[in-house]
């Protein structure tokens, strides 16, 4: 069977493509911008990407969005990070946790997989802390200023092995191969 992942992230396709290393039949990408459905609901935008992916090509796929989760904003931004990221400058991001005020957070991964009769999730998550200040340039939107617990550099800073590895075998992406047998 040929599986595709479908974004228009030309990062997550950059990191997909390490994770699935060394697969036998690692998925393929398709470069596609599909609308995002505005909502708190993680859950409810990953359904409707993968099923608007799916009517564009009829293959088997599947998608992914995160949501950054901080706790002394009431969970603010969530799945509407980007959004976040792409209104705000990071600095400034950072700057909207005040001075005492627990900077602890959550990133939340999940995949749904469509093949056009069933859709299955798989999720993944890691705790952490947002940064004083944002630091590095790798990885997407949020990633420079998230610091995973047991680490001392922002997921911005790591190197695409290391950030993947924080995500680690439990993450979404790892629960999708374990499903699959890949």
């Amino acid at each position: 069977m040929i599986l595709y992942f479908s974004s228009s992230n030309e990062r997550k396709h950059e990191d997909l493509a390490r994770y699935f290393h060394g697969c036998q039949h690692p998925p393929k990408s398709l470069r596609q911008a599909v609308p995002e459905l505005l909502s708190y609901d993680l859950e409810e935008i990953v359904r409707e990407k993968a099923m608007a992916a799916y009517r564009r090509v009829a293959a088997p796929l599947f998608v992914e969005h995160g949501g950054l989760y901080v706790d002394a904003l009431g969970g603010l931004p969530g799945p509407l990070a980007r959004l976040f990221c792409e209104r705000l400058n990071l600095v400034e991001f950072c700057n909207l946790i005040g001075p005492g005020a627990s900077r602890r957070a959550e990133v939340r991964q999940l995949v749904c997989l469509c093949d056009g009769k069933s859709l299955r999730l798989f999720e993944g998550s890691i705790r952490g802390t947002i940064a004083a200040a944002p630091r590095g340039d790798g990885g997407i939107h949020w990633a420079p200023m998230f610091i995973p617990d047991g680490a001392s550099e922002t997921m911005g800073e790591m190197s695409h092995e290391r950030r993947l590895a924080a995500y680690g075998d439990p993450g979404a992406f790892g629960k999708l191969r374990h499903a699959l047998g890949l």
